[in-house]
């Protein structure tokens, strides 16, 4: 809790090799040149609760631009996890939102 956990990915299609497996020597998802990126990840909170209500109202972006929202929210609550796996970016509407709840607390 407070740390930035480390974040890695490399933007390839999930049927290529995993970055996890990768070792020494490794090219890189079967030769596409994609490159593993590390970012700094927002520190993990667990102190701050989001309501149900913008849980419904949270938007992310892929990278085609396509926008969605989290799937299974009942009662303002998440069912299950699968709509928040993938690599995704917050919206700037979303990301505003979500950083004045942090604001706030």
């Amino acid at each position: 809790m407070g740390e930035r956990p480390p974040v890695a990915f490399s933007g390839v299609h999930s049927s290529l090799p995993a970055w996890s497996g990768a070792r020494t020597g490794d090219e890189g998802a079967g030769g596409c040149g994609a490159q593993a990126v590390h970012v700094d990840a927002t520190p993990v909170r667990f102190d701050v609760p989001v309501s149900g209500v913008l849980l419904t109202r949270l938007t992310w972006r892929n990278r085609l631009g396509q926008t969605r929202g989290l799937k299974h929210i009942a009662d303002g609550r998440p069912e299950r996890s699968i709509s928040l796996q993938g690599f995704y970016r917050l919206t700037p509407e979303a990301a505003d939102e979500l950083a004045e709840v942090v604001r706030s607390a």
